[in-house]
């Protein structure tokens, strides 16, 4: 671990000239499934140690800031065309996990082709 200004910690596979890999997670956390994956993304990147995350609601205002960061791919709950629009033009490996917009190029989560365990039964 490397502490920052501020007092922030930052993970060392974080440095620069590491193998990290950016994924930006654009999903609102209003909704409990969507904090229920958020979590479990935290967890997969915690154990294996080679992503850096950024999270954010899925909303076509904060693109410009996702183009800026340059992630290596991008896992969105799409649920607005403009916003599908907008991660298409941002050409980044993108998985949507809503899959609610017929037609958009991503590939949608594992989840989303069968009901979630939670809501069998």
């Amino acid at each position: 671990m490397t502490q920052r200004r501020g007092g922030d910690v930052e993970p060392d596979y974080c440095r620069a000239g590491s193998t990290s890999r950016r994924v930006a997670i654009l999903m609102g956390l209003d909704v409990g499934c969507c904090r229920n994956l958020i979590r479990g993304i935290h967890a997969y990147a915690f154990e294996t140690q080679g992503w850096l995350l950024r999270n954010s609601p899925c909303d076509p205002k904060v693109i410009p800031w996702v183009r800026e960061w340059k992630p290596d791919g991008v896992i969105a709950t799409v649920f607005d065309r403009e916003a599908a629009r907008a991660l298409v033009r941002l050409r980044r490996p993108t998985v949507d996990t809503a899959f609610a917009i017929r037609g958009l190029p991503f590939p949608p989560g594992r989840w989303a082709m069968r009901p979630p365990p939670c809501s069998i039964g």
